[in-house]
């Protein structure tokens, strides 16, 4: 009668499971060129969604010359549409994003060149949370100068400074 081994028992403490650190789950890491362009595609639709509410809801300016010779010149506020079609885009960003990104490792950009966010240290995707978190941290690397966004240049691990390396992300190219 042959018996089976037990099972080899689980890992110790500290101990990674899933995926190996630094191991890349399908690919290379994705070079900053390449992510610069799916973050452009990212906005397009963004962008017309805005583009289309500055078109309705503009703001008009009217001048009036008043019988002693002035001109009064008014304009009126942006309109309803404006704001309306520019919470569209908000919304659109974030399940782009967040929620796109965070739960099937790409948004429409990364997927149209074959990248994926994932975590560094298991290979799985970020989930809503960390990609909205990811995406905040983004607009402090634009902030501090564009170096932020820049680090991935250099970086061994094509991680951009904030965004990528506080949230333990990477991304990879098929």
């Amino acid at each position: 009668m042959s018996e089976t081994p037990p099972p080899p028992p689980p890992p110790g403490p500290g101990m990674p499971t899933g995926a190996p650190i630094g191991v890349s789950p399908g690919g290379t890491y994705a070079n900053w060129f390449l992510r610069v362009v799916a973050y452009i595609i990212d906005v397009i639709p963004l962008a017309i969604l805005n583009g289309i509410g500055w078109f309705l809801g503009a703001p008009t300016t009217q001048t009036v010359t008043t019988e002693a010779g002035f001109s009064v010149t008014s304009t009126s506020g942006l309109g309803i549409w404006y704001w309306l079609f520019w919470a569209l885009g908000i919304v659109w960003w974030v399940y782009n994003k967040g929620y796109l990104e965070g739960t099937t490792t790409q948004s429409i950009g990364k997927k149209a060149l074959g990248m994926h966010t994932v975590g560094q240290m298991d290979g799985q995707p970020l989930g809503f949370g960390t990609a909205f978190g990811r995406l905040l941290l983004l607009y402090v690397d634009f902030f501090i100068c564009y170096i932020g966004v820049l680090w991935p240049i250099w970086d061994k691990d094509r991680q951009c400074l904030l965004s990528d390396k506080i949230t333990k992300a990477v991304v990879y190219k098929d």
